[in-house]
């Protein structure tokens, strides 16, 4: 007959490597790896490591890198997750697929690359363009070439977006409600008539037009309400 003390001095040996196994198997549950910027392969720390059930997507666990950039994630049950690495200034990394089980409790998912936005902006072309009308306090000044309704058209066309100027059914110019202004050619006069130059110029070889809607003691003493230039 065995003693009582053999029985439990056998039984406590027995539990010492049992536990010892199970402490082993969930600390082997984990997953690690470690995060660097895909510009100069310089560890990134701070990176926020969160994983996920792939069958609902909820949150299981998480983490943060090093200044190595290395992570940890401990302590898992086994099953299928998905990893997503996300840091300010680069775009998210989502790694799939990642299974963990009896045979294969640990994985290291390597080094995981994270690529700025600044490395993926394409370069745009900024242009600036001219507002089709701008005043001053004596002239307003049509940009013909930003005037899309003027295209194709005449400098009659190109007046129409002036606040000044009024274009009746028949194409006749009116400035201030009067027909009576001087046309000047890059600040000289021409012998046509206002209406024929304004009908006859294409808008597409005018630069801009000026309307100056307080002329001079001159042309106000001929009698004009205004220059067209």
């Amino acid at each position: 007959m065995k003693s009582p003390v053999f029985i439990f001095c056998l039984s406590f040996l027995i539990c010492i490597p049992f536990f010892t196994l199970a402490s082993d198997l969930e600390a082997a549950r984990e997953i690690t790896g470690s995060v660097v910027s895909s510009e100069n392969h310089n560890p990134i720390e701070y990176v926020t490591i969160s994983l996920y059930n792939a069958e609902d997507s909820t949150l299981v666990t998480g983490n943060i890198t090093d200044e190595t950039g290395a992570f940890v994630l401990s302590k898992l049950d086994f099953g299928s997750y998905y990893l997503v690495a996300s840091f300010i200034g680069y775009q998210n990394h989502t790694i799939g697929d990642i299974e963990l089980s009896k045979t294969q409790p640990f994985r290291n998912l390597g080094v995981i690359s994270l690529v700025s936005f600044s490395t993926t902006l394409e370069e745009v072309a900024v242009t600036a363009k001219k507002s089709a009308v701008s005043s001053n306090i004596d002239k307003q000044v049509v940009n013909v070439g930003s005037n899309l309704t003027a295209s194709g058209g005449t400098a009659v066309d190109a007046l129409r977006t002036a606040p000044s100027v009024t274009v009746d059914a028949e194409g006749n110019v009116l400035i201030r409600g009067k027909s009576e202004f001087t046309v000047l050619v890059d600040g000289k006069p021409t012998a046509l008539s206002a209406s024929e130059v304004l009908k006859q110029t294409p808008a597409d070889i005018i630069d801009k037009i000026e309307v100056i809607t307080s002329p001079s003691v001159k042309h106000n003493a001929e009698g004009t309400a205004g220059i067209v230039n």
